[in-house]
């Protein structure tokens, strides 16, 4: 009786040990379908299934932002006035890194084929209508003056709540 009690214990073991490697699999294989979310200054929703290996920006904000966050390896091009000393604190070495720059032009974006385009919130609402037809994702940021109003409201509405 004892016996047959510890084969039939090591009998469980051994099924629970297997079921528990079939758990492991197949959450490992749902790792690979997982998407994310994120939301723009804008409030609008892109979703991504990997990280954008090809990025634009099109701001000399929104380049100094993308330079910090990401490698430079991920940024296809940076706007116009990347390495120029007197608008953008991209310096020239970094420029060259990545060693392309874009106008505000839908076309020329286009032909760079980038899986994600950062704007501004002072980007011609055209272009991004364009580039999201074109059925690229497109991240708007805020522009500094937007950024400052909208700040003012936050502060108001805290003073509020006090």
């Amino acid at each position: 009786m004892k016996k047959l009690c510890i084969f039939l214990l090591v009998s469980l073991l051994f099924l629970l040990a297997g079921c528990c490697q079939q758990v492991k699999m197949s959450v490992h294989q749902e790792c690979k379908t997982v998407t994310y979310t994120v939301l723009d200054d804008e409030g609008r929703k892109l979703t991504f299934s990997e990280k954008p290996q090809h990025i634009v920006s099109l701001t000399y904000g929104t380049d100094e932002i993308l330079t910090d966050l990401v490698d430079s390896k991920r940024i296809t091009a940076y706007s116009r006035w990347a390495g120029d000393s007197g608008i953008s604190f991209i310096t020239r070495d970094q420029m060259f890194k990545v060693g392309r720059k874009v106008n505000e032009n839908l076309e020329a974006i286009l032909a760079l084929h980038p899986d994600l385009v950062i704007a501004s919130s002072a980007t011609n609402s055209d272009l991004i209508t364009g580039l999201e037809t074109a059925g690229l994702k497109v991240y708007i940021a805020r522009s500094p003056k937007k950024l400052f109003r909208d700040a003012g409201k936050n502060i108001k509405f805290g003073s509020r709540c006090r």
